[in-house]
């Protein structure tokens, strides 16, 4: 295996993408200029042969399945050990799809009941939103981040709030930094 590249923004990884072909991108969730599961998108929506392995440090409840139903072929926690990454890497680039023994749980639990997680009703922008929120960026930053505006940033604040049933902006900034710092 080699390192044809290393970057932590998503138009970065990008140009990468498409300067190297690798046969395999690690993508993290939370990039510069972007978010790892738009990248996936975009990622495969262009280069099907290309293997992507979600290798991050956000919580595996709330993004595994979401990477995966973007179109990774795998998730791995980066508090994992060496050995569980190189297993990972291994599983996905034999054409494989790595899940942790924990996500394969939930999956098989899933089938039986709707054991969805808390964020599971949010869509992704919206736990984006949630997560920048929990990491006190103003309206008006996370819209610069997300290339949005501060009016579509303003609507998914109440989305957030009508679906977690937050009263006041206080309720949702608490939660949010609670989440976050939980992740």
């Amino acid at each position: 295996m080699e390192i044809c590249g290393e970057t932590g923004s998503a138009r970065e990884a990008w140009k990468l993408i498409k300067s190297e072909k690798p046969a395999l991108a690690l993508v993290d969730i939370s990039l510069d200029s972007g978010n790892g599961l738009e990248l996936i998108k975009r990622i495969k929506s262009e280069y099907h042969s290309i293997r992507l392995l979600v290798f991050s440090a956000h919580e595996e409840a709330v993004f595994a399945q979401r990477a995966l139903d973007v179109g990774a072929n795998g998730f791995i926690n980066k508090r994992e050990t060496p050995d569980k990454l190189i297993r990972a890497i291994h599983t996905v680039l034999n054409g494989g799809l790595y899940q942790s023994d924990w996500l394969k749980a939930q999956c098989d639990e899933r089938q039986v009941s709707d054991g969805a997680s808390p964020m599971a009703n949010l869509s992704n922008r919206e736990l984006e939103v949630l997560t920048l929120i929990g990491n006190g960026k103003t309206n008006s930053k996370i819209a610069n981040l997300l290339n949005i505006s501060v009016k579509t940033v303003e609507a998914h604040r109440e989305n957030i709030k009508k679906k977690k049933h937050f009263k006041t902006a206080a309720e949702l900034s608490s939660y949010a930094m609670q989440w976050t710092m939980k992740g």
